[in-house]
């Protein structure tokens, strides 16, 4: 999720002169394993305007070798194979700024996000004019995101792309005297560049740069979007492990960088929403029953179990972090239970000291009904279950997590999936691109409302309302993991 909007422009006499250069050729290819598991789609897909499709090219990319190389030492020398896919990973992380800028969405049609998986497979190895370099030839396959306009009634595209062939020499080829004309101004550093630079950006010479971005000419097929589904309803509203409580954990993640741990940030756009949504809730009947505001919890005051009683296990300092527990009974079908929504504003950063959004978070996975996460992504690390150090789920517990942060399909899709045993009992609401910290408290609220209401809307509705609630977009809303869901109405 981002703080801000930013508008980026480009040159459309330049962008017409590489849409004439494009050649629309492709070769079809038999694709077997390198880099990552086969990238057939796993689980179901519903977006009201994204689709999910299948992205296909050849690229080339330059690599540092001072010993000769072949196909078949990549493929069984367990050094080299892992630093050629290293290095492919860090050329295709590129197509995220690629496809995320305002520049390539006026080319294609529509604004993009690459999936989790891949493959890649070398094709041929040559030398490169650079010394101790060398230039290999691979076939990409994997899964995206885009708006379902982009293909209007064909069944597949051909679309441009362009990948600094060596990711490693990039940055420091695009600088212009002091400053760095192809990327974002605030975020220019090289660890950014990547989700940051635009090629078309006006005074970015790599544009004409063909020899160091090369064009790829791509292949993009949608794949089939599920049409109607429903969370488990019978679940949610049954006994699903809390008795006749219904459990939702809302988590705001701060958007700016606290200055420490120990002070709130009141300016900042998360706590405004933490505001905003919990005065709405009270505003529409739910009563807080439980609160602590500026605190913080230490690492040392963790019960060696891992597992506490909300904040009674704890000594509690000064801190950044507000919880409120609100509840309400709420009637679905005739059956009367407690809905009860956990707001926890906190610091969420994989690296920050404070340890309060962690033990809650993994609390929430094990006990909650119902996870919404509002924050940054940290570009996939702040909900890690890896960097978490959380090694399953419950695979017996349905549950439903909406994690409305940028770009979440990207990362927080097959992760959650696999480590639930699959998609029976658990459905995930993903963003394919960048969100905006001002309309979190509008999407929280759009998500609540269907559970407050004790509704059973269909997911196609759910995403429909998140996606009218947020300012601009669309940010492909989507939900993954519903195609075996049995409730219907």
């Amino acid at each position: 999720m981002e703080g801000s909007k930013k508008e980026i422009s480009f040159s459309k006499s330049l962008i017409s002169s590489i849409k004439r250069k494009i050649r629309f050729e492709y070769i079809f290819l038999l694709v077997t394993l390198f880099l990552s598991l086969p990238i057939n789609p796993s689980y179901s897909y519903y977006g009201r305007y994204a689709i999910e499709a299948k992205l296909s090219f050849e690229a080339e990319v330059e690599f540092y070798s001072k010993k000769r190389v072949t196909l078949n030492l990549i493929k069984s020398n367990g050094r080299l194979k892992a630093h050629v896919q290293k290095t492919i990973k860090k050329q295709v992380e590129h197509l995220m700024g690629y496809f995320q800028s305002n520049s390539v969405s006026h080319i294609i049609g529509s604004k993009g996000t690459l999936g989790e998986k891949y493959l890649a497979k070398p094709l041929s190895i040559r030398k490169s004019r650079s010394k101790n370099y060398w230039v290999l030839t691979y076939f990409f396959d994997g899964l995206a995101t885009f708006e379902k306009k982009i293909f209007g009634s064909k069944k597949s595209i051909k679309i441009p792309l362009r990948l600094p062939k060596n990711p490693k020499t990039i940055y420091r080829l695009s600088k212009k005297g002091p400053k760095y004309p192809c990327t974002d101004k605030e975020y220019n550093s090289q660890e950014d560049f990547f989700y940051f630079w635009d090629i078309y950006k006006k005074g970015c010479s790599l544009i004409n740069d063909f020899k160091n971005v090369p064009l790829i000419n791509a292949s993009l097929r949608p794949l089939k979007n599920t049409r109607w589904s429903y969370p488990e309803y019978d679940k949610i509203y049954g006994d699903n492990g809390n008795g006749r409580d219904l459990v939702i954990y809302t988590f705001f993640g701060y958007m700016d960088s606290l200055k420490d741990t120990d002070t709130p940030n009141k300016r900042d756009e998360s706590y405004k929403a933490f505001q905003k949504v919990k005065k709405t809730l009270i505003k529409r009947g739910m009563e807080v029953i439980g609160q602590e505001n500026a605190f913080r919890i230490y690492a040392e005051d963790i019960p060696s179990s891992g597992r506490f009683n909300e904040l009674k296990d704890f000594d509690l300092y000064d801190g950044a972090n507000y919880i409120s527990t609100l509840t309400k009974k709420i009637d679905f079908r005739g059956k009367s239970l407690n809905l009860k929504i956990k707001l926890l504003l906190s610091d969420t950063d994989i690296n920050s000291y404070d340890d309060t959004f962690r033990l809650f978070y993994k609390k929430a996975l094990r006990t909650a009904d119902i996870i919404e996460y509002e924050g940054h992504s940290g570009l996939g690390a702040n909900l890690s279950l890896k960097k978490l150090e959380i090694k399953g789920l419950s695979k017996k517990k349905y549950q439903l997590y909406f994690f409305n942060a940028c770009s979440t399909y990207k990362y927080f899709n097959n992760e959650y999936l696999n480590a639930k045993g699959g998609s029976k009992n658990l459905d995930i609401i993903l963003s394919g691109l960048p969100t905006y910290g001002d309309s979190a408290s509008n999407n929280s609220l759009a998500f609540l409302d269907t559970f407050l209401e004790a509704k059973s809307l269909t997911f196609q509705t759910i995403i429909s309302r998140i996606e009218d609630s947020s300012d601009g977009g669309p940010y492909l809303y989507s939900v993954v993991g519903d195609h075996d869901n049995a409730w219907k109405p």
